[in-house]
């Protein structure tokens, strides 16, 4: 992959009312309470890494630093700095993936999801993609693994009801099994109102 940023102008502040969020950026959760703190520490101190965009139409796409945007929003920033990039929509969701797989707050189900849709497109397979994102191989072929979760576990696991153990451990069963697998992961005694989870096996 290439990229090429804009002449003349790379890196510039820019209106945060000009940029819009991603919708190819796997990562879809942001822990609200973390979001605050970023505000209130970009309040405090200002945006010092900028945030990668490229052009679209009139206005500008976060290509990565989601969640610096989020924050800004929050803390209600009236531009921020960027760094501007000529990507192609391949090359856009390449980034994103190599940046959240770089990070350790990204959920393995997104990690899986985003790994999944670079390996839909062509000229990319898991030995590729492991030399890329600076992982093993086994690491890709792990989390890929999840992807065959069926949607109640895996919207369980997302919602950290279950550990990624258990659900690494689930996503091995035949859906049928899985379904009795994700109910023997939560034990109801008597006095309880909702079960809790049990260790992984």
């Amino acid at each position: 992959m290439h990229t090429t940023a804009i002449a003349e102008s790379g890196y510039r502040n820019l209106p945060l009312s000009m940029l819009d969020e991603s919708g190819t950026n796997p990562r879809r959760t942001f822990e609200p309470t973390k979001l605050v703190e970023l505000a209130h520490s970009l309040t405090m101190h200002g945006l010092i890494q900028p945030i990668t965009v490229r052009p679209k139409g009139d206005r500008f796409e976060v290509v990565a630093g989601a969640r610096r945007f989020r924050a800004a929003q929050i803390a209600e920033l009236a531009d921020v700095p960027t760094r501007i990039l000529e990507l192609s929509d391949e090359e856009t969701l390449e980034v994103q993936i190599i940046e959240n797989s770089q990070r350790q707050d990204v959920h393995p189900y997104e990690e899986a999801a985003g790994y999944q849709r670079l390996l839909d497109l062509p000229g990319y397979d898991v030995a590729a993609l492991a030399s890329k994102c600076g992982k093993s191989q086994s690491h890709i072929y792990a989390r890929l693994s999840l992807l065959q979760l069926i949607p109640d576990v895996a919207d369980a696991f997302q919602q950290e009801r279950i550990t990624a153990s258990h659900a690494n451990l689930i996503a091995r069963l035949t859906p049928e099994q899985q379904a009795e697998a994700f109910k023997a992961c939560f034990r109801k005694d008597w006095q309880d109102k909702e079960g809790h989870l049990l260790p992984d096996w």
